[in-house]
This record gives C-alpha cells, sequence and structure tokens, in this order.
C-alpha cells in the first residue's frame, strides 16, 4: 500500500540540523563580508565590513519567501514543531542586529525603523488612558432653585 502524500509542495529542509547549518552559513557570509579599501600607495586592502543581517537575506538563503519564514516561526503546528525553535532564535538575531545597527547610526536610521516596524511589531503611537469620575451630590434643599 503506497502512503498518500499529504499535498503541497515537499518541505524544503528535511531536519533542523539541515536547516541550522544554511542559517549559519548565512550569518557567517553577512559577517565575513569585506570592502575594498585602495591606500595611497595603491595597494587593495580588503576591510571588514559585515552585512547586516535581513529577514530577507535570511528567506533568500533558505530558499524561501518572506511570508514561509514568517510562517514557520508562528504557526509550529502547521509546519512542524521542530522548525519553530530554529527559525525563531535566526529571526531574533536579525531583530537584535537591526537594533544594534539602528542604536549605534551605523546605516539608514528610517530603513532600521521600518524593517523593526514591519518584521518585529514596532510602534510609534503613544497610548494614554485618560479616566474621569464625577459624584454630584444634591441636597434636597438646592431641588427648589
Amino acid at each position: 500500500m503506497t502512503e498518500k502524500h499529504a499535498g503541497g509542495r515537499p518541505r524544503k529542509f528535511q531536519s533542523v540540523g539541515e536547516m541550522g547549518d544554511a542559517i549559519d552559513a548565512y550569518f557567517f557570509e553577512c559577517d565575513e563580508r569585506t570592502s575594498p579599501f585602495v591606500t595611497k600607495d595603491g595597494a587593495v586592502l580588503q576591510i571588514p565590513s559585515p552585512a547586516p543581517y535581513t529577514v530577507m537575506g535570511l528567506a533568500n538563503t533558505l530558499g524561501i519567501d518572506r511570508d514561509t519564514l514568517n510562517n514557520y516561526s508562528s504557526r509550529s503546528d502547521e509546519f512542524g514543531n521542530e522548525f519553530f525553535g530554529t527559525i525563531k532564535a535566526a529571526k531574533e538575531k536579525v531583530h537584535q542586529n537591526l537594533e544594534f545597527r539602528m542604536l549605534d547610526g551605523s546605516g539608514y536610521g528610517p530603513g532600521h525603523i521600518f524593517g523593526l516596524k514591519n518584521n518585529y511589531g514596532w510602534k510609534d503611537k503613544h497610548e494614554i488612558d485618560q479616566k474621569t469620575s464625577m459624584t454630584f451630590h444634591f441636597d434636597k434643599e438646592d431641588e427648589g432653585l
């Protein structure tokens, strides 16, 4: 008897370890990025210039789209509990890097804020809870006024 296919596209990763290796490779590639620098003598040096971590970069490296990445990190029951923690931890690492870059002034500030609002639920709104209560007391003598 043949096993019935559940439908949909087969999983991109068959194990947490396989996915974890791909995620580690993404962060390593970002951390090891260099930029050329030409000295006065004309020599070209490679200066460390780590790339910012991004949700889209992570998704591209994993070969999935951003929505699928978000599904993996938010609906563990649909995609399997084994991937939930791995993706969640990777997205938190991206979040931390984005927040750090925003606070240390590297990169484009509004771009960092945009990423934090759209990927991590940051908000600019201020909520004010204002409650007022009034109590009125009437004396019988004042009713005739």
